[in-house]
């Protein structure tokens, strides 16, 4: 999962996706594509950085 917050209304929004082509606020309608991706737990996500969900069924051979 990934958060963004919100500038004009301070809310959190989660994704389980951390990319696309939007991301709206589903408090206040802000479009939030432009404000840094986010853990759930406020930390900032470093490029290339898995959800660790994801890392955790990735498989390696």
């Amino acid at each position: 999962m990934f958060r963004k917050d919100c500038p004009q209304c301070g809310n959190s929004s989660f994704s389980a996706a951390g990319s696309g082509a939007t991301w709206i606020c589903p408090y206040c309608g802000l479009e939030l594509i432009k404000e840094p991706l986010k853990n759930t737990d406020g930390s900032p996500v470093k490029f290339n950085d898995l959800d660790p969900v994801e890392k955790n069924n990735r498989k390696y051979d």
